[in-house]
């Protein structure tokens, strides 16, 4: 799975973008959990995070959110702290948060994608995310307009997860699809 996520994005990214795999409603895709990075970043406002590993708020694990720039007051406030205000996307709420607990959509769609297949959610926004770059990206219908692979997108088009996983040990068709992704 982990080879082709890196050529793809992952699996359902590119079933999404030929209009969701069947059996899900054609729904984009996919979805989970996965551990958080430890090395040290830098995050700006505007930047679309997944919030992970809050014991104190748990319900918000998993949430999709934007940093923030902090009020005055805010400022004030978290000085010292090394926390962040991001504002949930699906309500609005904000909070402050360590750094450590935000993840990129990119990154939670690799964790993702590097776990159990039977573990991953459709609904997840990290995935959504990645899977709608992809599409806007126009790199999946470059993929999917090839001669040689439009086989392989009308098989999965056709049935979905249990054909994809045909294709994943194929290193030479992971390099294709790598090198039109621009992956490697």
């Amino acid at each position: 799975l982990r080879k082709f996520s890196e050529a793809t994005g992952g699996p359902d990214a590119m079933a999404a973008a030929m209009g969701g795999l069947p059996g899900m409603g054609g729904m984009p895709s996919m979805g989970g959990g996965g551990a958080m990075s430890s090395a040290p970043r830098s995050w700006a406002p505007g930047d679309m995070v997944i919030i992970r590993g809050l014991k104190a708020k748990p319900e918000l694990n998993g949430k999709k959110a934007m940093v923030v720039p902090p009020t005055a007051e805010e400022r004030e406030t978290l000085k010292g702290t090394g926390r962040l205000i991001v504002r949930l996307i699906d309500s609005g709420e904000q909070f402050a948060v360590k750094p450590d607990n935000l993840k990129t959509t990119a990154e939670e769609a690799d964790d993702i994608m590097g776990s159990n297949l039977e573990d991953v959610s459709m609904y997840n926004p990290a995935i959504q995310t990645e899977a709608a770059k992809l599409r806007e990206s126009g790199k999946l219908d470059d993929l999917a307009n090839d001669p040689e692979l439009k086989p392989i997108f009308e098989d999965i088009k056709k049935n979905g997860m249990s054909a994809l996983e045909k294709y994943w040990n194929d290193d030479k068709l992971m390099a294709k699809i790598s090198k039109v992704m621009g992956t490697r």
